[in-house]
């Protein structure tokens, strides 16, 4: 055998050996990598692949006496008399049952005048009736106007509308129209014979009427 055709021998089976030491370093690697092994991820089905949404708490409907929730000798000022409480009915659907508080406050001196506040609160079997009864006669002030609109502070539970219509010294009314779940309660002020406004005395009641509706 020539020397060259030996050299190349020599190269043939150097480069097989490579191969066989590179193998066999492979499969040590192999078997030194730890298994992975798991269940087959199935995919979402359509339900829960949509996203999870929190349903609201249930509302739960004023179940106390209508009586129960009038402002008291407590919470009124002084200068107010309570005149009369009495029931009252209105047409509406599930309408259950309502009632009236009446107050007045003398004002003046050579010419008598006087504030005059009723306290009218309606119960409904549903916050869906309640609602609805609301929102009808809101809109009907609305449609026919003539009134200015007033701001009123209630907790955040109920919603009110409020407005004042003047027609000088001989009378001013202040209205406000609040609905609290199954419970609409309507403070409504007149101003007669006097200079005084209805603004501040329709915000105040109802403040502390919307403070008794639990």
């Amino acid at each position: 055998m020539s020397k060259g055709l030996s050299k190349v021998v020599k190269i043939i089976f150097g480069i097989i050996g490579l191969f066989v030491i590179l193998g066999l370093i492979g499969s040590v690697t192999l078997m030194t990598q730890p298994t992975i092994t798991g269940e087959m991820i199935e995919p979402l089905t359509e339900e829960e692949a949509q996203p999870t949404t929190t349903t609201p708490p249930k509302q739960e409907l004023i179940t106390i006496s209508l009586s129960d929730m009038f402002p008291t000798r407590n919470d009124i000022p002084t200068e107010f008399t309570f005149d009369k409480t009495e029931d009252i009915i209105i047409n509406a659907a599930g309408f259950e049952s309502g009632k009236r508080l009446s107050i007045s406050k003398i004002v003046g001196t050579v010419v008598m005048g006087g504030i005059f506040i009723d306290f009218d609160i309606y119960r409904f079997s549903t916050i869906d009736d309640a609602e609805a009864y609301y929102n009808s006669i809101v809109n009907e002030v609305k449609s026919a106007g003539g009134y200015s609109e007033l701001s009123v502070s209630v907790a955040p539970a109920s919603k009110c509308f409020a407005y004042k219509e003047e027609y000088g010294f001989e009378a001013k009314f202040g209205i406000s129209n609040c609905v609290k779940r199954n419970v609409v309660f309507i403070t409504s002020v007149t101003a007669s014979q006097t200079y005084e406004r209805v603004d501040s005395y329709t915000k105040d009641m109802t403040k502390i009427f919307d403070g008794k509706i639990f």
